[in-house]
Order: C-alpha cells, then sequence, then structure tokens
C-alpha cells in the first residue's frame, strides 16, 4: 500500500522531472567511464534495473567472453562488458542509440562491434557467452523507435518476437540473464517464454521505495 502511494506521488511529481530532464543531451561519469546520452536515448541511471545489471554484471568472469546486448541503449551495460575485457556486440532498433553508444565507445576509447538490429536479425545465428537484455514490457504499441525502449506492443510482440529468436543465441555454457520489474505482466511473459520451449529462473529479486525489480535467468526447457 505505502509502495503504490509513492508510485502516485512519483507519477505527479517525479515523472514530469525526467521527462523535463531527458529533453536534452546529458553526460555523467560511471565506474570509471564517460558517458553521453543523446536527447530520445534511454538513460540507464533514472532506473534501478540497470544498475541491477550492472551490478550482477561486474561480478562475472568476462576477460575473452563473447556478449551480446539487445536494446543497448546508450551503451552503458555494453561497454563495461567491454572493460572487463568481454568481446561485445551491442544491438539496438533506434538508430540514435546506435549512433550513442558508437560515440561513447570512441570516447572511452573501447572497442565494441554496435549494429542497429531488430534484436538478433543483424546477427549471425550462434551461441553467446553472456545476453543482457533490458526489455521493454508496457505493453502498449510505441509510436516511434525512441517509444520502443518502453512498449512491447499490444500483445506483447516484443516478446514473442525475443523467445523466437533467442534459442539461436545461447546453449548450455551460456548465461542469459533479463531485468523485469513488478510493473509489468510476469505471468504473460513466462508463458510465452514457455510457449518457445523456455523457462525464467529467478536468480535474485531486489526492492526499493518505487519498485521491486526482477534479475532472471533464461534457459531452455528441453535442457
Amino acid at each position: 500500500m505505502f509502495r503504490k502511494i509513492v508510485k502516485k506521488s512519483q507519477e505527479l511529481t517525479i515523472k514530469p522531472l525526467i521527462l523535463w530532464y531527458l529533453k536534452k543531451e546529458r553526460r555523467f561519469s560511471f565506474r570509471g567511464l564517460t558517458m553521453t546520452v543523446y536527447q530520445g536515448v534511454f538513460h540507464p541511471l533514472l532506473f534501478h534495473s540497470t544498475l541491477i545489471l550492472v551490478n550482477y554484471l561486474q561480478k562475472l568472469p568476462l576477460q575473452g567472453k563473447t556478449f551480446l546486448e539487445p536494446g543497448c541503449g546508450c551503451g552503458l551495460v555494453s561497454l563495461l562488458a567491454a572493460k572487463a575485457g568481454a568481446d561485445v556486440i551491442a544491438l539496438d532498433i533506434n538508430e540514435l542509440a546506435t549512433e550513442n553508444t558508437k560515440i561513447n565507445a570512441f570516447n572511452n576509447n573501447l572497442s565494441i562491434e554496435v549494429l542497429q538490429s531488430d534484436l538478433f536479425a543483424e546477427v549471425a545465428k550462434k551461441p553467446f557467452n553472456y545476453i543482457f537484455i533490458n526489455p521493454p514490457y508496457y505493453p502498449n504499441q510505441p509510436k516511434n523507435k525512441s517509444e520502443m525502449a518502453w512498449y512491447c506492443g499490444e500483445n506483447f510482440e516484443y516478446f514473442e518476437k525475443l523467445f523466437f529468436q533467442l534459442p539461436d543465441y545461447y546453449n548450455t555454457d551460456s548465461e542469459v540473464v533479463m531485468i523485469l520489474s513488478e510493473d509489468c505482466d510476469l505471468k504473460m511473459i513466462e508463458q510465452i517464454a514457455q510457449k518457445y520451449d523456455q523457462k525464467m529462473e529467478l536468480i535474485l529479486s531486489k526492492s526499493s521505495i518505487l519498485e521491486q525489480n526482477f534479475l532472471f535467468r533464461i534457459v531452455k526447457s528441453n535442457l
């Protein structure tokens, strides 16, 4: 009940401030990286989900491993993986986001491959050691590519496509992790995963005043 009250207050006060803040290009420093976030690109530090992913990522043995991130936004997660020694491919359907990631890689002297891609469409089918996913999960139809960072389609089309394509990119030696919020329809997303013979195993849950986030490991049901 308390969290609902806080969320309602956030919608009335904090949300307008966030929308105002995102109207301009922003810069920040984080764990040794200097980052720029273009207007219209998801800002990773305004939301707990990215921080949870980053904290989990930095416990992993990434040196010499292959790393794939669909929906890279400004590139923070991918660049931290590259800084830790991973061979990284960063993807985004939004060309503004891919350009943003490229400039951040250049500014931080990091080498990664960045592709404009509708999920995995532009990536050769092969298993990766790690795949990190911070998906859009609000069930609404995005009106433009910037909104694709938030909305998964009225009928969860993003997750239909994700779980259909995903098995071509991981195996029993891979780790595929996805962050979701209590605000999304977890049951629906789990049902879509099951439809494509995959399951979501809870790794951890993290609560804040504003929301509860869940980190899942995705595995093939038949393995």
